[in-house]
């Protein structure tokens, strides 16, 4: 009796090398025959000719092609196909007729027998196509493994054991209660030293081994109590700014920072209250005045300096100079023509003279700043406000006769007796006057404004203040004698009579 055909027919399927690979695909669990359970069998070697035993069975319905040989199962290129590709044309024209010659010579058997044999084939054939897919898919999955780069380990923090004691460097920096209030770049430091502490050392030892470095460092006659120190402390990278102590939990909490780290340090800042530092800090402004440049309002200029930058104005207006002499404003001599310069201390003397009345707008006061000079460089001739002096004076147009005589013509005129002895020089005036003599009071002015006007110092101008002497017209009534009973210096005197010889009009 025949075999029954298998429902199952098997279709022949190529897969080239050049086309490009399939998705990868999920794995496929292996088929178990619902009759009886095998073993799976080992894959063939790459090149071994497979049994006609281990192929599957064709059914006898399935038509075989007419020109397929069965020499193309001997072929060792087919052979290697047959490996890298399980399902393709030549291996099933192999099997199927391997198939049919045992199928041939199985005439006699059961429907038992046929059936068990297609089943066993056509699982076995699924087997070995699972486990190449399996093979495959591992292979990609070993290549993703060798290409994920490796991961990096985590950094663990180091952390401190509390039960051994760490020894901690702290640089200790004594300051002054005034060098502090100063910014940390400015500050001087009275000395600074080191001080090695464990991280189990208590708090009361701390202090007591701080105040003895304390005391060697600013060599301090007496040991000062830990009570009237200022503590402040730092642990670099991990207390940035500097903290102050107070007490023992702002200890701790140092002592747990500076503990951490392989070089554990703290930095450590200690201010003296000194006699005299809270008076001195008191004493500096808060802040410093600021200096401005700006052009004050009329609200700040007192009267008098109103009355003078007025008539410093009509000055510069009316003495402006054309000509081109290096110079905008110039004073012209009326004899000589001659121009001389005007700047800022002869446009103030004019105007504060003017103020005074011994000037105006047209005449100068008399001044060796308004004195022009001749080509020989001798003094000009004097200003017309001096020859209006001059002429008020009486003068004698006799001429003057001097005699001399001999002698022995004077003995004979006497009768023989000896001329006169020469008359001793007059004796200087007890009491010798600032104001030269045959000369008379020059342009007045305040006294500031005297010392500045003739480079005279300012202790000069303040004790002439401080004695009640308020401006130059009083000069002539001052002595020697009074200068020194103010204190004034030999030095200093000679500076005052010679700027009063300079500021005073020859009568």
């Amino acid at each position: 009796m025949p075999p029954r055909s298998s429902n199952r027919a098997t279709k022949p399927t190529t897969k080239s090398k050049y086309t490009p690979a399939s998705p990868k695909r999920a794995r496929k669990k292996p088929k178990s025959s619902p009759q009886k359970k095998q073993a799976p069998k080992k894959k063939p070697a790459k090149g071994q000719k497979k049994s006609a035993t281990e192929s599957s069975a064709p059914s006898s319905d399935t038509l075989i092609p007419p020109n397929a040989s069965t020499a193309a199962s001997d072929d060792p290129a087919n052979n290697e196909d047959e490996s890298e590709f399980p399902i393709n044309l030549a291996k099933t024209v192999a099997t199927r007729k391997a198939a049919a010659k045992r199928t041939s010579r199985e005439e006699g058997d059961g429907e038992n027998a046929g059936e068990e044999g297609d089943d066993e084939n056509s699982d076995e054939e699924e087997e070995e196509e699972e486990e190449d897919s399996n093979e495959e898919e591992d292979e990609e999955d070993e290549e993703e493994e060798e290409e994920a780069p490796p991961k990096k380990r985590a950094k663990t923090k180091a952390t401190v054991n509390p039960a051994i004691d760490v020894e901690i460097t702290v640089t200790v920096t004594v300051y002054s209660r005034k060098e502090f209030s100063k910014k940390a770049n400015k500050r001087a430091a009275e000395g600074s030293a080191m001080l090695m502490i464990t991280s189990g050392l208590a708090y009361g030892t701390f202090a007591r081994s701080l105040v003895d470095k304390v005391s060697q460092i600013a060599k301090l006659p007496s040991t000062p109590s830990f009570q009237d120190l200022e503590c402040h402390f730092q642990v670099p990278r991990h207390v940035s700014t500097f903290v102050r102590l107070f007490n023992v939990t702002d200890y701790t909490t140092m002592i747990a920072n500076g503990a951490k780290g392989k070089d554990p340090k703290i930095n450590f800042h200690v201010v003296l209250e000194c006699d005299g530092d809270s008076n001195d800090v008191d004493s500096e402004p808060a802040t410093k005045p600021k200096k401005t440049s700006k052009i004050p309002s009329e609200k700040g200029i007192s009267a008098a300096n109103i009355e003078i930058n007025n008539k410093i104005g009509q000055l510069r207006a009316k003495w402006t100079c054309n000509v081109n002499d290096g110079s905008d404003y110039c004073w012209i001599l009326g004899e000589t023509r001659e121009h001389i310069t005007l700047h800022n201390p002869h446009f103030e003397a004019w105007a504060a003279a003017w103020a005074q009345g011994s000037a105006d707008l047209l005449t100068p006061p008399d001044l060796p700043l308004f004195r022009g000079k001749t080509k020989e460089g001798e003094v000009a001739p004097r200003t017309l406000l001096q020859r209006r002096l001059a002429a008020k004076e009486p003068q004698s147009n006799a001429p003057i006769i001097n005699f001399s005589l001999p002698d022995a013509l004077f003995g004979m005129m006497n009768g023989g007796q000896n001329p006169p002895a020469a008359a001793a020089p007059p004796a200087p005036p007890a009491n010798l006057m600032l104001l030269p003599p045959n000369t008379q009071v020059g342009p007045s002015s305040s006294i500031d404004e005297f010392c500045i006007f003739y480079g005279l110092s300012a202790d000069i101008s303040t004790k002439l203040t401080a004695n009640g002497y308020q401006d130059t017209d009083i000069f002539y009534l001052v002595s020697i004698e009074d200068l020194k009973e103010m204190k004034f210096l030999l030095g200093q005197i000679a500076q005052l009579r010679e700027a009063v010889r300079k500021w005073a009009v020859t009568i």
